[in-house]
């Protein structure tokens, strides 16, 4: 015998524990103890008793039980789950998901959706991804159509538009937008256009074919423009054999481990995803202001830290040897080796250890024999930094920012700002060890460095 809830899928297998969870439903009518009927059917308590002769099955963290094993598993993934971590539903698919990014990214892939508020879509208990069959009204998981009346499910369908279909309606409305920008191929839809442009005339800037002729957005790499398609056409552009070429462009190899150079800087990263992320940073595209000093960021994470670090002056994290503060705990566990003098990085050639990995990640170009060329002169360099450090001083112009007082000349408009407090007799930055105090923090730095030898003297 099986006690039924006749609000939700909730079960029991006696009269008091079905009283007791119907008192959960008491803000939608409920059950009121003192009476026989259920308020929320009008019907007595022992039309809630059903007789089933499939296998019951106990759920070992609480007292509900279930007639089908997926919905048994799945309440106790989403009620009695050790993640303490929200669950997501896509009320358009009916899909779960378990992390915040693969919701998101679900969203704006499927459904085009940016910058989506996930509070909304948090699931906490089987009740929330529980509907009533749009035909008959029996209650159903993680879909509107019971078993009986699947058929009356309309086709699954995206709000984001393929390439293909929709190719047809703006192939209309923008008189050769399928056209090369290059040469004189034309095509009948995006994706076809987009993949001979890319594979055919690369390293060549393009235009958006869809966009206004007042708007027009400058393309260089395929990712960026399948994120604009997304975001600005609710269009989905898929390009494998373009990615597979600037895959296969950018790959160089470094002491024999496959990374990827940036076709516009010396940086070298890890992986190919990691260099499509890069990459972000040379399009110029920054959506997120800060409200305060109008600096730009790629994530709305980043733009976030700022605030707390730059603006809200945030230090969370304090070393217990030197009192210094940090935003987050990953910049306060490297300072403190430099306290306890450990040098766990060793490097593997010459034995040399170092407090940082970056400090050994540095070194260790010393030893290879990979070489960085520069692109505007073809300088060689064993270390990707030196290359940066030779573009920006050789290849760059910057304006000059000329101090007012004495007239020096500075490369870069920080510098000046650093300048300038030698003209002032403030010395804001002051030590917390001892009565000293600076016109700059880099004096301030320096004079920390004392402390440590002193200490470690000690």
């Amino acid at each position: 015998m099986v006690w039924s809830c006749c609000t939700c899928i909730s079960k029991y297998t006696s009269r008091s524990q079905l009283s007791l969870h119907l008192e959960s439903h008491a803000d939608a009518g409920g059950l009121d103890l003192d009476h026989e009927l259920c308020m929320s059917c009008n019907r007595t308590k022992e039309s809630h008793l059903i007789y089933s002769s499939e296998c019951i099955l106990y759920c070992a963290h609480c007292d509900e039980i279930f007639l089908e094993k997926r919905i048994l598993r799945l309440h106790i993934h989403i009620e009695h789950s050790k993640r303490k971590l929200p669950w997501y539903l896509c009320s358009a698919c009916n899909k779960l998901f378990m992390r915040t990014q693969d919701f998101s990214k679900h969203m704006e892939d499927v459904h085009c959706q940016f910058q989506l508020d996930v509070e909304p879509y948090v699931v906490s208990k089987l009740q929330d991804i529980t509907f009533p069959c749009q035909v008959c009204g029996v209650l159903c998981v993680l879909s509107k159509y019971c078993v009986d009346h699947e058929s009356f499910a309309p086709a699954s369908s995206s709000s984001t538009l393929t390439s293909n279909t929709n190719c047809i309606e703006h192939g209309s409305l923008y008189p050769y937008c399928h056209s090369c920008q290059k040469c004189d191929e034309s095509f009948d839809n995006c994706r076809s256009l987009w993949s001979h442009m890319f594979l055919n005339h690369e390293d060549a800037d393009f235009v958006c074919n869809l966009c206004d002729a007042d708007s027009k957005k400058i393309v260089k790499y395929p990712h960026l423009l399948v994120r604009h398609f997304k975001f600005h056409h609710a269009m989905s552009l898929v390009l494998p054999l373009v990615h597979k070429s600037m895959m296969n462009r950018t790959e160089v190899l470094v002491d024999g481990t496959p990374k990827y150079q940036c076709p516009e800087c010396s940086a070298v990263i890890q992986d190919f995803r990691g260099l499509k992320a890069h990459l972000q940073i040379h399009s110029g595209d920054r959506e997120y202001v800060c409200p305060l000093c109008k600096k730009l960021f790629f994530r709305k994470t980043n733009l976030d830290n700022h605030i707390k670090s730059v603006h809200q002056k945030i230090r969370e994290y304090k070393c217990p040897e030197c009192g210094r503060g940090f935003f987050n705990s990953s910049n306060l566990i490297p300072h403190m080796r430099i306290h306890s003098g450990v040098k766990k990085f060793v490097c593997d050639v010459c034995g040399e250890s170092f407090t940082h990995w970056g400090s050994l990640k540095q070194h260790s170009y010393l030893h290879g024999e990979a070489k960085f060329d520069c692109r505007y002169c073809g300088k060689s360099y064993k270390n990707p930094k030196s290359l940066a450090s030779h573009v920006r001083n050789v290849h760059t112009e910057f304006p000059k920012s000329v101090c007012d007082v004495c007239g020096k000349e500075f490369k870069k408009k920080k510098l000046l700002t650093e300048h300038m407090a030698v003209h002032t007799s403030d010395r804001p930055f002051e030590c917390d060890l001892c009565p000293s105090a600076f016109k700059t923090k880099k004096h301030l730095r320096q004079h920390y460095k004392k402390h440590i030898k002193i200490d470690m003297a000690d």
